[in-house]
């Protein structure tokens, strides 16, 4: 069980994340969740390494799903055909 303050932190975390996937549908992958977003100054305020973990928790628990993206999605947002994942919410995706 972690401390109140910790947990607390954890959530606060877990809400950046899953409001930011539901503001960028099909946009945001894990890489870039990391790279572009953490950082103590970054827009999640959160080391790279919590924001793994806790986009791993998500993942786990099925708050957020991994799927490929749309041929539409690759387009409107410039995806790589390097990109194979984006990050999205089980309500978005339906």
């Amino acid at each position: 069980m972690l401390p109140k303050g910790q947990m607390n932190s954890q959530s606060q975390l877990s809400r950046k994340i899953t409001d930011l996937i539901k503001a960028n549908p099909g946009r945001i992958t894990e890489r870039a969740l990391r790279d572009k977003y953490s950082g103590l100054n970054g827009k999640l305020a959160a080391s790279e390494a919590e924001v793994k973990r806790t986009l791993q928790r998500l993942l786990d628990e099925g708050n957020v799903i991994s799927r490929a993206p749309t041929d539409q999605e690759r387009k409107l947002h410039r995806l790589s055909h390097n990109v194979k994942a984006v990050l999205d919410l089980p309500e978005l995706a339906g």
